[in-house]
């Protein structure tokens, strides 16, 4: 026998022991000095679970029992809250001075001038409405182009989260058929090292996107159904309203103009906040020539008086994913 080596590993395979148990002893130490802590993140997370099930419980109480009454003008209102809206479908050709696409050259009336954001930089031409080119959709004008640019040397894009009215996006209006001068989207050099969510390829050459009339059911993430729900989720009968609302058959994922806009995480309206943002100018999805982070949804709002006055000043730009 080689005792030698056999001193080695009787000696090693104590080492191992010894560095295992002291890891072990050093866990559990750790584990036992931080019992207080956790203690008060427990007391914590059940305090504040107790004050929301305390403030939901106040807002919903469990009574009265919804009468037929109220489950007939439940189903009326939900019935009434179909819009007609404009899906705008990718179609391959080549970029024109008017018409509907997102990216490519951008042609501008001969005195307007290409946005800069708040740091003086070059935006990044977004997208292009005509309305000139869409059938007629109610609140929204006949004809006119709309072009938006988004702040690329902005992580958010423009998007304001702690005031959505404050969006440094810029949209610009103009006639059909005043794009007079042609301007090129963003070069390679000054995307680089931007945030973007077109695809180079979309930003460069565009994408027309041909316009087709649907409607749209209004989706559970719309702060109309929870201004509608509230009060009354703890009253009997209320399962039928719930039954109601599973048979929403959600849209298939698209761009589109009016109808609703489409949220990943939440509606950041609600009753008495931004609830005057009632018309979608614009909702952008994530496909093959445009993606919002993890596959998400960009959404531009206006109010319906100053689409009616043309005024593209205070428009929000929303936009989250998963």
């Amino acid at each position: 026998m080689d005792w030698g080596a056999f001193v080695f590993a009787v000696a090693f395979m104590a080492v191992v022991v010894v560095v295992a148990q002291w890891r072990a002893l050093r866990t559990g130490w750790r584990w036992w000095k931080e019992r207080p802590e956790r203690a008060a993140r427990a007391r914590a997370a059940e305090e504040s679970l107790g004050a929301w099930r305390a403030e939901y419980e106040a807002a919903n109480p469990e009574g009265p029992p919804i009468t037929p009454e109220e489950h007939a003008d439940f189903s009326a209102w939900f019935a009434a809250q179909v819009r007609p809206a404009m899906r705008l479908s990718p179609k391959p050709g080549p970029a024109a001075p008017d018409g509907c696409r997102i990216g490519g050259p951008v042609w501008l009336a001969e005195e307007q001038e290409w946005p800069l954001s708040p740091r003086g930089n070059r935006m990044e031409f977004l997208a292009q409405l005509d309305f000139a080119a869409m059938p007629a959709l109610p609140g929204f004008p006949r004809g006119g182009v709309v072009q938006v640019f988004l702040p690329t040397d902005d992580d958010l894009m423009g998007m304001n989260p702690d005031d959505p009215v404050a969006s440094t996006v810029a949209v610009l209006s103009r006639p059909n058929g005043a794009g007079a001068v042609r301007h090129e989207n963003l070069a390679a050099a000054e995307r680089d090292g931007r945030v973007s969510a077109l695809s180079d390829t979309a930003s460069r050459t565009g994408m027309p996107l041909a316009p087709e009339a649907i409607t749209m059911p209004i989706m559970l993430d719309q702060w109309q159904i929870e201004a509608r729900l509230h009060g009354h989720h703890r009253r009997e009968g209320f399962e039928e309203w719930e039954d109601l609302l599973d048979e929403i058959v959600a849209p298939p994922e698209t761009h589109h103009v009016g109808g609703y806009p489409s949220f990943v995480q939440y509606d950041f309206r609600a009753e008495g906040r931004h609830d005057d943002y009632d018309t979608c100018l614009l909702r952008l999805t994530s496909d093959k020539h445009l993606q919002w982070g993890d596959v998400g949804e960009a959404n531009l709002l206006i109010r319906a008086e100053d689409l009616a006055a043309g005024d593209f000043s205070r428009v929000i730009f929303w936009w989250d994913c998963s």
